[in-house]
């Protein structure tokens, strides 16, 4: 059963992206959270660039450099310490976008193949499928307006994402004798 798309107001939005924040920020794992939204990874993505600066709703559904600002000393005085201390203590990874051609009838065997060449990652299926290590990640996803798989990774160094993208790649064209 596909259920239907329902839009969101900004204001809805907003609020699901800060619960997301909140959860991710009190341990919770991508898959979880995106499941208690209701929401695809790439709805997620996409609403983070698009309202993705700081949004106090008591100030206004708008990014406000100021409310981020007050957000940062806040943590910053909770935490201790200066702010570059607290920007390297945060992990810092690559991400590598690509593309392959795939007609949308052959996408759930490319996602099929790859879950199967993978079987020590965790699998997240929904809007295509996201194949999770300790650290890093590959997803695959069909594209709603063209006959093709995006497929982006994320890694600590960007010679592995691009790595692990180029085998995904391998692995839904061999899968699909493409």
């Amino acid at each position: 059963m596909v259920k239907k798309r329902k839009r969101q107001t900004p204001e809805q939005i907003v609020k699901k992206l800060r619960d997301s924040e909140a959860m991710l920020n009190a341990g919770q794992e991508l898959a979880v959270v995106l499941q208690t939204m209701e929401v695809s990874e790439s709805t997620w993505e996409r609403w983070r660039n698009q309202y993705g600066g700081m949004i106090e709703p008591q100030v206004g559904f708008v990014r406000d450099s100021f409310v981020s600002m007050a957000y940062a000393l806040d943590g910053l005085a909770s935490r201790g310490g200066t702010l570059s201390q607290w920007v390297q203590s945060i992990p810092s990874y690559a991400i590598v976008k690509s593309k392959l051609t795939c007609p949308q009838n052959a996408v759930q065997d490319a996602c099929r193949a790859l879950k199967k060449n993978y079987p020590d990652a965790t699998p997240t299926e929904g809007a295509g499928l996201r194949l999770d290590w300790d650290n890093r990640w590959v997803q695959v996803r069909a594209s709603n307006t063209e006959p093709i798989i995006r497929v982006i990774a994320e890694a600590p160094e960007a010679t592995e994402a691009e790595a692990l993208c180029s085998q995904a790649k391998q692995s839904i064209n061999q899968a699909l004798g493409l």
